[in-house]
């Protein structure tokens, strides 16, 4: 993973996953984006669907609610703006965090190459003002998040192999950490409306 930043308050994160299926199988995946809070549960915990896409996915808008490692949570908009199904997505986002995300396919052999980079301005009011301070930490957070995408990718392309093939379909076993792991705590949440007032 690699790291660069243009200023204090923004994030630009490379990663790169290794995973062995074909280019239709993630694109498949990522083709429903809703999908991403059962294979993903451990960062993205909730959405809900704003607006379809048209065949390729593009258009189509998300509401997000995520975390990592940390105990904070962020709120956002994600929408795809180009989609070339089985080759690259690249997303818009607003709200928490402004900014962009691009993702790569590319296969070699029965392996898949996925690239994906996030290039961010964090907007949410209550992690902004620590970002000088605790950057180091902010960016520990998004890796620990990611691995857990690769292992959550690895096993949806398992699941829906079983599925396929009408075997025993594996439970999932991501979980958010503490302290949304906690019943009560998952049970207040609502979306919060002031996060479009962050934009600018």
């Amino acid at each position: 993973m690699e790291f660069v930043t243009s200023a204090w308050r923004s994030f630009r994160i490379a990663s790169n996953w290794v995973v062995t299926a074909t280019p239709e199988e993630v694109a498949e995946i990522l083709s429903e984006p809703l999908a991403i809070t059962r294979w993903w549960s451990s960062v993205f915990m909730d959405g809900e669907l704003i607006e379809h896409g048209d065949e390729l996915g593009k258009g189509c808008t998300v509401r997000l609610y995520t975390k990592g490692l940390l105990p904070h949570t962020f709120q956002f908009i994600a929408r795809i703006i180009d989609s070339d199904a089985k080759s690259s997505i690249i997303v818009e986002t607003c709200g928490d965090f402004n900014g962009r995300g691009e993702i790569t396919l590319t296969p070699h052999g029965r392996k898949l190459h996925v690239h994906v980079l996030w290039t961010v301005d964090v907007k949410q009011p209550y992690i902004r003002p620590l970002l000088g301070l605790f950057k180091p930490i902010f960016i520990a957070n998004h890796r620990w998040a990611m691995r857990r995408g690769r292992i959550g990718l690895t096993e949806e392309i398992r699941r829906r192999r079983f599925v396929r093939s009408g075997r025993r379909v594996p439970a999932p076993r991501q979980a958010p950490t503490f302290p949304h792991n906690l019943a009560f705590i998952k049970n207040r949440f609502r979306w919060n409306s002031k996060v479009a007032a962050w934009k600018d």
